[in-house]
């Protein structure tokens, strides 16, 4: 989820639900939850669409559906698969060239 909202969101998602919870301010776990992008920082995705045309994918919707499909596997993957796997895996699903 940190991920996709970024680190500003998190922490204002994390402090309205601290907030709601009534924990007190102190609580260890929520303290955690909302210094967690300070331990973890939000990767890049390391593939474009121009890596996509490149290898052979062609311009339109199929090509950002082909990115959506990478970006979903990369996550999955713990966001550890890098350009070349991801072409790899967008080409064995028939996605691109």
């Amino acid at each position: 989820m940190l991920y996709h909202v970024g680190a500003d969101a998190w922490r204002v998602a994390v402090r309205l639900a601290w907030a709601r919870s009534r924990a007190p301010m102190n609580d260890r776990a929520w303290g955690t939850l909302l210094r967690l992008p300070d331990r973890w920082p939000v990767p890049a995705l390391p593939l474009t669409g121009k890596d996509l045309l490149a290898a052979g994918a062609f311009p339109g919707l199929s090509l950002g559906e082909a990115l959506r499909r990478a970006e979903d596997w990369w996550i999955a993957s713990d966001f550890k698969p890098g350009k070349d796997e991801l072409l790899a895996h967008l080409r064995q699903k028939g996605l691109i060239g």
